[in-house]
């Protein structure tokens, strides 16, 4: 009995690890001045965006915001936008009711960002608005042509 469990242990743990998915790639890139593989790159698959609040969305998700970090399931509205820029809330979601049989499901903001496609500048105007805090993120294969046509083409 004891090997019979230690198979079915093994056959799922090598299940698992061979159905797991992979985001990435690797593939060869060749040196400049020869036609052999030098090393492998890691490409990662880019996603198209069809609406500038997944656009938006992914962009602050893959941000170094405090709000992110700090807070359980924040999520991220599109604001305001505005010729210039694009004002950002994150926000989170709780149940204020007092009774259990009633959800009453109330929004906070828990911190507001200013994005400009123009420059690409992503800032977190949460403590200061007069003094913002400048932000790391993945930047999208998105030029900002495209994000403008995207977020400003109503």
């Amino acid at each position: 009995m004891k090997i019979y469990n230690l198979l079915i242990f093994t056959a799922t743990a090598i299940l698992s690890f061979s159905c797991a998915k992979k985001q990435e790639k690797t593939v060869p890139t060749q040196s400049p001045n020869t036609a052999q593989p030098s090393q492998k790159t890691t490409v990662k698959t880019e996603k198209k965006y069809t609406s500038c609040e997944d656009f938006i969305t992914d962009m602050v998700k893959s941000s170094n915001a405090s709000a992110l970090k700090t807070f359980n399931d924040p999520r991220i509205r599109i604001e305001e936008i505005t010729s210039e820029k694009i004002i950002i809330e994150i926000y989170v979601s709780n149940d204020i009711s007092e009774d259990p049989s009633v959800e009453q499901i109330t929004d906070h903001a828990v911190g507001w960002l200013e994005y400009f496609p123009a420059s690409g500048k992503l800032q977190d105007i949460t403590k200061d608005p007069e003094e913002p805090e400048n932000l790391k993120y993945y930047h999208s294969v998105l030029t900002g042509k495209e994000i403008i046509a995207l977020c400003f083409s109503n």
